[in-house]
């Protein structure tokens, strides 16, 4: 593979083999893709790309296209700091031939890469510019709303400025713009992918709704519907896409269900806890007392990737709010054992609980977990009490045994949210 990609490097230094060996070098990219070497696509995308500014022949579009998948493989290959310089070279490239609205809406998808690149340690410089491009396209549609060409480009600008910070001032009025102006787009012939775009701002402004206004989300989610069956009615040729989206509603309204389920929970009694076994680092049965403590409930499972990225918090917790705030783990039996070699739990060929116990106890100590984790019998419906779809699931309960927050999922916001609310119980 190796010798391969230096004959491409050569091939494409040559004029007479050039256009043909940048073409091959997006087939090399595709094929790390699939075989998901995400670093080594992400550098032959990256080269790809830089290839296509050096050739005068390859059009905007094309670059859109490759900046589009570079974007995607430096995500994937944690290389998103590398991604603006890179745009600006796209950015510069389309901004000279941008004329026509055709290309003006090109340049409008590479400010939005732009916009997200430069968000990483410039906020304000991305909104200015996202906003110079929505003042441009509003204006353009303005003196012609008739004309698709401008209605899309103005499409596109509200889509930037709402996906940048959908939770933003004003963000709601972007997304209710774009909504109207992308679902009479997507209504006309040969207009799919203003079609995708309308769905994909859609169901962003629902997944990103639901965790904490589930009453809102759900109202947008009927609303999608009668507009999908718009569409089944007055364009046919949606029919797949249709169908691929509808099925990822009737997800979205499983997940919407359960957070109005945990919604209904605050302010109730939590429920009791059904206890198989106690996990500790020492090992034992170990009850502990949650009478009169804040007790914050963590679901996790011992291959759950996320759960362990809470660990650390979980520790600070423990440490910082150990006298008044008492933290309990919550897993089951999955049918893991201990590696003492590699020292990490691996799924063992059946269940054994005593293996997984062990494995259990020496996965906590090898991340230095000194709270207790209960593990449920089988057949236990205490993770259906407290309300649980997804892991990490935490559960804050006050000192007189209510529900007082539940969050789901890891991530920094969820962080502050739970120690917030242990700083305003302890008080």
């Amino acid at each position: 593979m190796n010798k391969a990609l230096e004959s491409l490097d050569k091939a494409i230094e040559s004029e007479e083999t050039k256009n043909k060996a940048i073409v091959l070098r997006r087939t090399f990219a595709s094929a790390f893709a699939r075989t998901r070497n995400y670093k080594a696509a992400a550098e032959q995308y990256e080269k790809l790309l830089s290839d296509q500014l050096d050739n005068a022949d390859t059009n905007n579009a094309a670059l859109l296209t490759s900046l589009i998948s570079v974007q995607s493989y430096f995500r994937l290959a944690r290389r998103t700091g590398d991604l603006l310089p890179i745009a600006d070279r796209v950015d510069e490239r389309v901004s000279k031939s941008a004329d026509e609205l055709a290309d003006k809406i090109i340049a409008l998808r590479v400010h939005s890469i732009k916009a997200k690149a430069l968000a990483a340690t410039n906020t304000d410089a991305a909104e200015k510019l996202l906003l110079a491009d929505y003042e441009m396209a509003k204006k353009a549609y303005d003196e012609n709303s008739d004309d698709d060409e401008a209605a899309k480009l103005y499409a596109w600008s509200l889509n930037n400025l709402y996906m940048l910070d959908p939770a933003g001032d004003g963000a709601a009025e972007y997304m209710q713009a774009h909504q109207e102006i992308a679902k009479e787009l997507a209504m006309k012939a040969r207009n799919q992918g203003m079609f995708r775009n309308y769905m994909t701002v859609a169901n962003g402004y629902i997944s990103s709704t639901y965790r904490e206004d589930p009453k809102a989300a759900d109202t947008a989610v009927q609303s999608l519907k009668a507009t999908i069956d718009d569409f089944r009615d007055e364009r046919p040729e949606y029919k797949a896409m249709l169908a691929s989206y509808e099925r990822s509603l009737a997800s979205t309204e499983r997940r919407i269900a359960s957070a109005l389920k945990i919604m209904e929970m605050i302010g109730q009694p939590a429920p009791e806890m059904d206890v198989a076994a106690w996990v500790t680092q020492n090992d034992g049965d170990t009850p502990v007392d949650l009478k009169g403590k804040v007790v914050l409930v963590d679901f996790w499972a011992i291959w759950c990737g996320p759960c362990v990225r809470t660990f650390p918090h979980l520790k600070h917790l423990n440490e910082t709010y150990g006298d008044g705030l008492q933290i309990v783990g919550v897993t089951r039996y999955y049918g893991y054992k201990w590696n003492e070699k590699t020292k990490k739990a691996v799924r063992g060929k059946e269940r054994n609980a005593d293996l997984e116990h062990e494995a259990l106890r020496k996965f906590m100590a090898s991340h230095d977990l000194e709270h207790p984790t209960i593990v449920v019998p089988d057949g236990s419906a205490m993770q259906q009490e407290f309300g649980v779809s997804g892991i990490p699931h935490a559960v804050v309960i006050d000192q007189e045994g209510a529900i007082q927050l539940i969050k789901v999922g890891s991530g920094e916001a969820n962080a502050k949210a739970i120690e917030a609310k242990i700083k305003e119980l302890l008080k």
